[in-house]
C-alpha cells in the first residue's frame, strides 16, 4: 500500500473503533512477516480513492482489519502461522488475480511453471475419495492441468444435497457432484445480496456468493478457500478445527474486511438517491424500484455516476445497455448501480445445457485428449471458425420437485439446485457485476464465450424478446462496457 492510503486508513480506525471494534491498522500483526503489500488494488477500483467514508465503513457489518486483509489475501494465510499452520502455498491472489479482474485467465495459468502455487496445488480440486497417486488420480490430474491453463477451468467437488445411501451406487445417486467452473471476480464481492431458499429436504439455504452462491457470507467462504484450495490445516493436529482458529485469529474477518473496503464499491449508495432496484419479471418498463419516471440524463447522474463515459460511442452504448422504459435491455438483471451487479443475485437460463461448449486456446495432446474422451469430454470443430471447441463431461442427479415428485436430470453443472436439490433452482447463477469486465478474460460461469461480441451475441441467441442489437448498437455497447 502507498503511505497516503496507511496514514488515512489508521486515521479512521482511531475514529471508529469505539464503532466497528477495527484494530489498529497502521502495522500488520506481530506473528506476520514482511510480505508483500498489493499495489494493484487502487488500479483495479479507480473510484475507491484513497479514503474511506465512515457509513461506507459500518455498512459492511465486518469488524475485520482490511490492512491485514490486503496481506492475508495476497500471502499464503499458513504464512503468517509458520509454527502452527500448513498449507500448499496458495492464497487469495494466486486464483484471484488483479491483472485479470480478480479472475483467472487460462492465459496466466499456462504462463506459470509447474512450481507455482496455483499448479503444483491442483490436487486440491480432487475427489476426497481418489488417491492422488494412483493411475486415477494421475489421470484427473492431468485433465484439471489441462482445463486449467487452457480453458481456465477449475474442478468444483461438492456434496450431493439428495444423495441417499440406502439407494446405493445408483447413476443419479452421485456421493458427490463434479462441475468445471471459471474462477468468479472477487471484485465487488461485498455486494450480494442475502437471500434465502427451500431445500428438497425442508431446510433453508442462504444464497451469497460463489456461481452457485453456496457459501452464506464473505467470511465463510474466506475459511472454506483457505481450507479448500490453499489446503491449510493446523501443523500439529491436521485433522483438528481449522476454521477455529482462523476465526479465532480473525483471519476471516480480516479478509473480508479488505475484500467489502478496497475491493468493493461502498454497499450504501444513499448518495446516488436511487432505492435499492429489483429485477423486473414482466418487463413492464419499471425498472427501478421506487423511480417510476425514466429519462437518460438521470440514469447517467445517478445510475451510471461514476462510469467514465467521454465519448459518443460509449454514450450510445449505455443507452443500448439501459433500453427503454418500454424494452429495458441489460439493465433488467445487472441492476445495482454504479457496480452493475444483480440486485436479485440469481439469474436463470434453461437454455444452460451439455450442450454449451467452451472454446480451447489449445488442443490437447493426443493422449490426453483421449484421456478426456473417457471421462466424458467431447471435442469437435466449429465450421464456421475452425475452431475447437469441447463440450464438459456430464453428470446426473435427482431433484424434487415442488409438487413432490422426483426427476433425474443430466447436465453438466446444476446452478443453485445442486446446493438445495429442488428441480425448480436448477440452471440458476449468480448474476455477475460488470466492473472491470474489460480486464475478463472469459465470460459466465464455465468460462464458454471468449470476448464481448460473442457474449453479446450469446444473449441475443438466448433472449430474442429483449435482445436484438444492430452491428453499430454491439460495438457501441462494447465500447460502454469497457468504460467499466
Amino acid at each position: 500500500m502507498n503511505q497516503p492510503r496507511i496514514r488515512s486508513w489508521a486515521l479512521l480506525c482511531a475514529v471508529s473503533a469505539a464503532i466497528v471494534g477495527c484494530a489498529d491498522a497502521s502495522k500488520p500483526a506481530a506473528t506476520a512477516p514482511a510480505l508483500h503489500d498489493a499495489q494493484a488494488v487502487q488500479a483495479a477500483n479507480p473510484h475507491m480513492g484513497n479514503a474511506y467514508s465512515l457509513l461506507a465503513l459500518t455498512a459492511t457489518g465486518s469488524v475485520g482489519n482490511p490492512f491485514t486483509g490486503n496481506k492475508l489475501f495476497f500471502n499464503p494465510v499458513a504464512g503468517f502461522y509458520p509454527t502452527q499452520l500448513q498449507g500448499n502455498g496458495r492464497s487469495c491472489a494466486t486464483c484471484h488475480v488483479a491483472g485479470d479482474g480478480f479472475t483467472l485467465a487460462a492465459k496466466t495459468a499456462k504462463a506459470l511453471p509447474d512450481t507455482a502455487p496455483l499448479i503444483a496445488g491442483v490436487l486440491a480440486d480432487l475427489d476426497p475419495d481418489i488417491d492422488p497417486l494412483s493411475p486415477e488420480g494421475q489421470k484427473m490430474k492431468l485433465v484439471m492441468l489441462d482445463q486449467l491453463r487452457n480453458v481456465g477451468l477449475i474442478r468444483v467437488v461438492l456434496n450431493n444435497p439428495n444423495y441417499d445411501p440406502q439407494l446405493g451406487n445408483q447413476p443419479d445417486n452421485p456421493k458427490f457432484l463434479r462441475h468445471w467452473r471459471s474462477v468468479p471476480t472477487a471484485f465487488n464481492s461485498a455486494l450480494g445480496q442475502f437471500e434465502s431458499f427451500d431445500t428438497a429436504s425442508g431446510g433453508t439455504f442462504k444464497a451469497f456468493t460463489m456461481w452457485d452462491g453456496r457459501e452464506i457470507s464473505l467470511e465463510h467462504q474466506a475459511g472454506s478457500a483457505t481450507m479448500g484450495h490453499a489446503q491449510t490445516v493446523l501443523a500439529n493436529t491436521p485433522t483438528g478445527d481449522t476454521r477455529a482458529f482462523l476465526e479465532g485469529k480473525k483471519v476471516t474477518n480480516d479478509i473480508a474486511a479488505f475484500e467489502k473496503k478496497q475491493l468493493s464499491q461502498p454497499p450504501s449508495l444513499a448518495g446516488i438517491g436511487w432505492q435499492k432496484p429489483v429485477r423486473n419479471k414482466q418487463h413492464d418498463g419499471t425498472i427501478f424500484q421506487g423511480a417510476p419516471e425514466f429519462s437518460m440524463a438521470s440514469v447517467k447522474q445517478k445510475f451510471f455516476r461514476t462510469v467514465n463515459v467521454t465519448n459518443d460511442q460509449q454514450l450510445r452504448g449505455m443507452f443500448v445497455f439501459t433500453g427503454t422504459p418500454q424494452k429495458p435491455a441489460c439493465i433488467v438483471c445487472h441492476n445495482m448501480p454504479e457496480t452493475l451487479a444483480g440486485g436479485t443475485n440469481l439469474f436463470r437460463s434453461d437454455n444452460i445445457t451439455e450442450e454449451n461448449t467452451q472454446g480451447r486456446l489449445a488442443p490437447p495432446d493426443p493422449s490426453t485428449r483421449q484421456i478426456m474422451e473417457q471421462m466424458g469430454f467431447y471435442f469437435f470443430t466449429e465450421l464456421e471458425t475452425g475452431e475447437l471447441r469441447q463440450q464438459l463431461p456430464t453428470q446426473s442427479m435427482r431433484l424434487k420437485k415442488s409438487d413432490g415428485s422426483w426427476v433425474t436430470v443430466t447436465a453438466p453443472d446444476f446452478g443453485l439446485a445442486g446446493q438445495t436439490g429442488k428441480y425448480e433452482d436448477l440452471h440458476q447463477y449468480k448474476v455477475s457485476q460488470l466492473r472491470g469486465i474489460k480486464n475478463f478474460n472469459r465470460f459466465f460461469h464455465d468460462n464458454h464465450e471468449r470476448d464481448l461480441e460473442k457474449m453479446i451475441i450469446h444473449y441475443e441467441n438466448d433472449f430474442p424478446q429483449l435482445f436484438k442489437f444492430t452491428n453499430q448498437q454491439r460495438e457501441d455497447l462494447k465500447a460502454f462496457l469497457r468504460a467499466m
